[in-house]
């Protein structure tokens, strides 16, 4: 397959656990569903986005899930992890934001290129992490690198895309330019 490619949603396979835990994807979220979610916007902006997972990965349409705590931001990012498993040998990624420091600092080429390059990642708590200016810098080195090679990524956060703009100053554009978004406003059961 080719780095877009991904099979048809009828083409689609079981994720073994093993794929999922190399993904990273928090096994609380590997059989998770849509069934938390009543027929609200973020529901059809979110199906809309699978529907035309295919499209969103050749174009390089990242996804911005953000909302209170307990929306289910999480639980709807792994959907999307574990969906573009199951249609495609692409290399996935899950990543809690204040991993980005840790992993900076210990930095291999192996992993840091993983998270740079990997087809499709999920970074999740955007925002959460500590305030600390290396952190902001590495956090910028791998949004725009993922940005300017047209590689999805989804980002969730618990603030608004306001504040967040506010916090990371160069991510406005990087948004404005790539990212759907949703704002998630229902609890998560």
């Amino acid at each position: 397959m080719e780095r877009w490619e991904i099979a048809s949603f009828d083409d689609r396979h079981d994720v073994p656990g093993k794929i999922l835990d190399r993904a990273k994807i928090p096994r609380r979220f590997w059989t998770t569903n849509l069934d938390f979610m009543t027929e609200s916007g973020a529901k059809a902006k979110y199906i809309t986005y699978l529907r035309d997972l295919d499209e969103k990965l050749k174009k390089g349409t990242s996804l911005l899930l953000h909302g209170a705590y307990g929306t289910g931001k999480t639980a709807c990012a792994s959907l999307v992890l574990i969906e573009v498993l199951a249609r495609s040998s692409n290399r996935v990624l899950f990543i809690q934001s204040a991993q980005i420091d840790w992993l900076a600092r210990h930095r291999t080429e192996d992993s840091w290129d993983l998270l740079v390059e990997a087809p499709f990642v999920v970074i999740d708590d955007v925002g959460a992490e500590r305030q600390v200016n290396w952190n902001d810098a590495w956090f910028e080195e791998v949004l725009r690198g993922r940005y300017n090679d047209q590689l999805p990524t989804i980002l969730t956060t618990n603030i608004t895309p306001a504040a967040l703009n506010e916090k990371f100053g160069w991510l406005e554009g990087v948004v404005r330019d790539s990212f759907e978004q949703i704002e998630m406003t229902e609890k998560y059961r």
